[in-house]
């Protein structure tokens, strides 16, 4: 195992693709959320909360099951860690994210979700001392901010209030930033799996029992459409997340962060695919352009490697 992981972390390919993964998988979110609205009365926000916590109490089981004596790395795991972990990863951030959704369309979503790009150049400095960024990296960055603007720059939002939508998913793109980077100093005690699977599993539960009567309606009236679209969201985040946490283990923050700029990408092309109603048009094509111009030139000025696990 250790000679498998050695060669992923030393194989040039292991960012694009591992990263390119997750941006599908996060991507396939945006639409999945959408159509799950079909089957459940979407009109209170706690159904929305209930699903959600359905979902990830769900994908933290997927990546525990996996996992070898889980009470002894429980036992080693830092408990205010895994507790901020678990807050900032799921409950805070999710009740956010699904009340943003509830007000806006998905592809609002998926180009909010870019500012967590922006989130990360300036939180990472402070809590790793080893971070930092150079006006040139910054200046990539801004660039391929800009082409995940002018991907939905024709398209109108929908709901109540899209600024009210707007703000309350950019909060939560903070909270994911400030999870994922609590959880870069974990790994040297735990394994990120554990600690992954730990948080989603936790902070599902809390949103389930934040909203009890809801929880019990939507799990009384599962349909086998329904059960599909959960338990696809359910892998969505545990295989994802996972992944994208062993990244952030191994590489820069400046890399990951163009890299998180093909999420929103990703979520306007899978969201064009699924939803009917979604057409793929210039904006999406030169903004999608200038996000691949992003990611070549921050390789360019890439560093080495973190030093990651060794487990």
């Amino acid at each position: 195992m250790n000679t498998l992981v050695t060669r992923l972390k030393d194989n040039s390919y292991f960012l694009p693709i591992g990263a390119l993964t997750c941006a599908l998988l996060w991507g396939s979110a945006f639409p999945a959320i959408r159509l799950s609205h079909q089957y459940f009365d979407a009109s209170p926000l706690s159904n929305h909360i209930a699903f959600a916590g359905i979902r990830f109490t769900l994908a933290g089981l997927f990546v525990l099951i996996f996992q070898k004596k889980l009470l002894d790395t429980f036992k080693a795991c830092p408990k205010a860690g895994l507790f901020a972990v678990t807050l900032f990863q799921v409950v805070f951030q999710y009740i956010l994210f699904y009340w943003g959704l509830k007000l806006a369309p998905a592809v609002l979503g998926a180009i909010v979700i870019s500012t967590g790009s922006f989130w990360w150049v300036l939180l990472a400095p402070l809590v790793d001392k080893k971070e930092s960024i150079s006006l040139k990296q910054f200046s990539f960055i801004s660039l391929g901010f800009i082409g995940v603007c002018i991907c939905l720059m024709n398209k109108r939002g929908g709901g109540n209030s899209i600024t009210f939508a707007a703000l309350l998913l950019v909060l939560a793109c903070l909270c994911g930033v400030i999870a994922a980077l609590l959880v870069r100093p974990m790994n040297k005690k735990v394994p990120v799996p554990f600690f992954t699977g730990a948080a989603l599993f936790l902070g599902g539960a809390i949103l389930c029992i934040c909203v009890p009567s809801s929880t019990y309606k939507i799990l009384q009236h599962l349909n086998w459409q329904l059960t599909l679209i959960t338990l696809w969201l359910a892998l969505v985040s545990s295989m994802a997340f996972s992944l994208w946490y062993y990244l952030i283990t191994l590489y820069d923050v400046p890399r990951l962060s163009a890299y998180r700029m093909l999420i929103p990408v990703c979520g306007v092309l899978e969201s064009i695919a699924i939803l009917p109603q979604e057409k793929l048009d210039w904006h999406i094509i030169s903004g999608g352009v200038l996000v691949l111009l992003c990611i070549l030139l921050l390789e360019k000025e890439k560093k080495p490697h973190r030093k990651g696990l060794t487990r």
